[in-house]
Formats: structure tokens, sequence, C-alpha cells
């Protein structure tokens, strides 16, 4: 009989603060702001006090459908100075002025940065650097993770002077966002630079706050992890769906949309059919419990993709996983890319985790057997124990004892690396989420940009002469005899199957319209 352990340990007391309920969505830049059309977006729920580095691993990333421990990433404060300020002001550090401006004096650029006498960019900020002086100083402050191996780090120079970084785990959301209205940019991946607004809709007093983490509502897919950024996508997705709402007979954009989202189906966070106007709530929800209930994501090594040697850099506390994912793009080498990632096996900073239940980051409370998950109440721990920790503490303590031996000997374990994480297969389709039924009037690609139309048969279908092993194709469709005549079919045996449930593959067009020729004779009395 499995027992909840009977006292919890305190390790981090803290007093509650204000919850921020916050529309995350992507926008265009981080200088017009402009969302994405359609808006691809999410509201969620948040303590005030979560740190940016807590927020953007164990949030944003799960809430969205980001990968965790892939890409680093910044928080910049937006601007929201008043369009009548002058260029004087903003440099001054004068507050914004209402006066009406001279003919000589210059529109304001929201986005100027400060500039000492030698040209050099200052960050020098003195007092509140979220609230107090200017916009433009607000917008020279970037919570950028540099501490990391990813790849896009290098990029950090080219975006933000020296001076002006801070360390994201050094601030809290709340450090940015205070009132309703306010409004902070964050850019995940910063060689493809996802550009997000987040802005507080509401503010949820200490009195009424609890600090749980909770997804209100969204709407959109999220884009492909490596997917070019944000503007990209607006041109080589949103575009082109907006066009094909407006004409769903414009089967020429559809065909180009189709083809785009099947060049990500192996997307870390696609391996299948990308579908742009997607958007599962239950699966985000599903997801952010995993990240909750889960250490923190390793910076020392980040998932790094290769084919050739198997490498690591886990430390004391941490192991090394090799994982391999299906890509069809590489059947020269296997059909797979093998991608190497770190795991911390090893607890949470104890001034740096949440609540494993519901993500709160106050009077947390470490499990007393295993001393490796936290939680704010005994409520949280009940309901995590039922959710699966039951069946993890044990586990969870072996390996905390093994740290804290590593640690006493200042010796890391010798068979921390190459563990076999699996291999992580490509999705054609889910069979008991198939988009179609029998009888759907559908458009299927034959050949190379060659087409017919027909109708669904059979769902599931198999082949008589397939092996047991072979996977059952999600449809079979009946050519029309238009398509059958012009492939040069006869009509009785015009019948082909899709392998994949995509819009490249398979799509459903619009009922045909049946014209009814009107009778020539005059209708009896």
């Amino acid at each position: 009989r499995h027992n909840i352990p009977n006292r919890i340990t305190i390790i981090m007391p803290s007093q509650l603060s204000p919850d921020l309920i916050i529309r995350i969505s992507l926008v265009r830049d981080n200088a017009s702001i402009q969302e994405l059309d359609p808006p691809i977006w999410r509201s969620f729920k948040v303590s005030s006090s979560v740190n940016l580095e807590l927020l953007h691993d164990k949030i944003i990333a799960p809430v969205m459908g980001w990968e965790r421990n892939y890409h680093t990433y910044y928080f910049q404060p937006a601007s929201a100075a008043p369009k009548t300020s002058s260029l004087s002001n903003v440099v001054n550090g004068d507050k914004p002025s209402n006066t009406p401006k001279t003919e000589n004096q210059p529109d304001m650029d929201v986005n100027a940065k400060l500039i000492d006498r030698d040209g050099h960019l200052e960050c020098q900020i003195q007092g509140d650097e979220y609230r107090g002086g200017t916009a433009s100083k607000r917008d020279s402050i970037h919570y950028v993770q540099t501490n990391t191996t990813a790849s896009d780090v290098m990029h950090v120079g080219k975006i933000v002077n020296e001076d002006c970084i801070r360390k994201p785990e050094d601030a809290t959301i709340g450090d940015l966002l205070k009132e309703v209205g306010d409004r902070c940019i964050y850019n995940y991946d910063l060689g493809d630079c996802w550009y997000h607004c987040l802005e507080v809709e509401k503010v949820i007093s200490t009195e009424e706050a609890n600090g749980e983490v909770l997804i209100m509502d969204g709407a959109m897919r999220c884009p492909m992890d490596d997917g070019d950024g944000s503007a990209a996508h607006q041109t080589q997705i949103l575009d082109l769906l907006l066009k094909t709402r407006a004409d769903p007979h414009d089967n020429e954009t559809a065909r180009k949309l189709a083809w785009n989202c099947f060049e990500k189906r192996s997307g870390l966070n696609v391996l299948g059919s990308f579908r742009p106007e997607e958007f599962d709530i239950s699966e985000r929800r599903m997801a952010l419990a995993t990240a909750l209930g889960s250490r923190n994501s390793t910076r020392n090594m980040t998932k790094v993709f290769t084919n050739g040697k198997p490498f690591g850099m886990a430390r004391i506390g941490q192991r090394h996983v090799v994982y391999k994912k299906e890509d069809d793009k590489f059947d020269h080498m296997g059909g797979y890319m093998t991608f190497h990632e770190t795991f911390n096996v090893k607890p949470d900073p104890k001034d740096a985790t949440l609540c494993y239940n519901c993500g709160s980051c106050h009077d947390l409370k470490s499990c007393s057997r295993c001393l490796s998950s936290f939680y704010c109440s005994r409520d949280c721990q009940k309901a995590h124990w039922g959710a699966g920790h039951q069946k993890q503490c044990k586990k969870e303590k072996r390996a905390h004892d093994k740290y804290c031996k590593e640690m006493e000997t200042n010796s890391p374990d010798p068979n921390r690396f190459d563990h076999d994480g699996g291999f992580l297969p490509i999705k054609k389709y889910i069979p008991g989420k198939l988009r179609f039924q029998v009888g759907d009037f559908v458009e299927c690609i034959v050949g190379e940009d060659v087409y017919g139309t027909g109708r669904i048969v059979k769902l599931n279908y198999r082949a008589p002469s397939w092996t047991p092993d072979h996977p059952s194709a999600p449809y079979q469709i009946k050519m029309d005899r238009e398509s059958a005549d012009r492939l040069g079919v006869p009509f009785q045996s015009a019948l082909i199957y899709s392998d994949w449930d995509d819009d490249l593959k398979i799509r459903r067009l619009p009922e045909k319209k049946v014209s009814r020729k009107k009778g020539r004779g005059k209708r009896a009395k």
C-alpha cells in the first residue's frame, strides 16, 4: 500500500502577490506589435511573482506549443509612450510633454535609443527600470538568457547592447506587467525571431489570488519550431489561409497552402500534419501539467541535432539522452535525425521552482520522501500523488540519494551518457480522429502536380495483399467519372487510397452544384 508522505518540508516561504490574466499573441515584429492575422493567441493566469526564466520554460512553452530546452529568448518591456511626446523629452529622461510640437521639433520615435555624447547606446538606468522615466528607457532593457548552449544565443550581440542585458531569473513578470493594458515583448528563438506580445487583461488582487497557473482560452496552432519566424509564417501560411477562407474554390491557393503546411511535418513540435487552424485546449493543458510536474530545463546542453558521433555534456545530477526523430527528408541517412538532450535528475533550486500540481510559486514545500517534488499546499500534494507521483516517488527518492552521493564524492555518475530516448515517429494520421467521413467529396493527389476528385468510400482501409504489420490507410476514395477519364482509368476500378490525413494528400471540397433542367411540357392541372 502506498501512503502519501505525512509531512512536508518547508523550503521556500513567500507572500502571496497578485495574479495576472495575460493574453499572449504572436506579432509581426517587436516595433509595430501588430498581431498576426488571423491571430495566434492564448489567455492564461499566472502569479505576478513568477520569474521570467520559469515563465518561459514551464508556462509559455507548453501553453503556446513550443519545445522546451531548445532555443533561448528575451523579454523586453513594450513602449507605451504618447505619440505627442518629443524626442528631446526622451533623451533628457523627462516626462512626456503635452505641449504642441514646434515647426522644427521632430516626431518622436518610440523605438529611439538613448545615445550618449560619444554616440554610444546609453543603458545606465537608475531607479525603476520598468516603469520610470520614458518608454525608450524601458525598451532598452532586455532580459536575455545568455547562460545556455542554444545555437541561437550567437545572435544576442546583434539584437541588444551588452550593457542592456539583464538576467531573466532575476526579474518577475510582475516587474514588467503591473496594470491592465501593460505590455511586454517575448522573443523566442533569436535566430528565427518568433515575436510575442504579452498584455495584461485582468489583475486579480492579493486577497483573491491563489497563484495557480491556468490556460483560459486560445486560437490557432503554434507554428513549427525552426519555422523562419513570425513574418515568414504570416506570408507562407496565414495569408494563404485567409485567401482560401475568402474563396473556397481557389484550388491553386489551397494547394500551395497545403504544400507549405506539409513541409512542416517533421518539426519537433509537429511530427505529423500541420493544421494552422487547429487548437486543442485539453492538449495544451496536458502539456502544461507535464511541464509543471517536471524538473526545470537544463541550459548547459539544450536539444542538439546531429547524425554524427554521440556526445554529451551531462554534469553531476544530470542525464544525457539520445533520441531518433523520423524525418523522410533524410531517407539517404536512414530516414531519421538524431538529437541529444540533457535532463536534470537533481531537484530544482530552492528559490526557482513552481508547484508540481498547480504552478504556484508561493509557500512551496518539498515532498518529505523524495525531496524532489514541490507543492504549495496539502491539497496539491494529494492531487499530484493521485495523478502520478505515487508511482514516481520511490524512483525520485533513489535519484535524489544518488545525486547526494555524487555531490559528496564530487564525482558524476559514469553511466550518465547515451541513455536511449526511443524513436519519435511522424504520425500520418490518428485512427480515432479522422477529419472526414464516408461520402465526403474530396480532392486527392495522384501524382506530381496531378489531382483527382471523388468520394470517400471506406475509413481505415486495408488492402487484401497487405501484411499484418502494414499500417492501415485512413481513407479509400472512389474517383468520379471525370477524373477517371482524365487519368485514363476505367471508372469501375478507379479506387485509390490516401496514406495521410493531410490536406496535401486529401482535401475536402465544396459540394458540386447539381443543375436541373426544367421540363419543356406544361404542368398538368
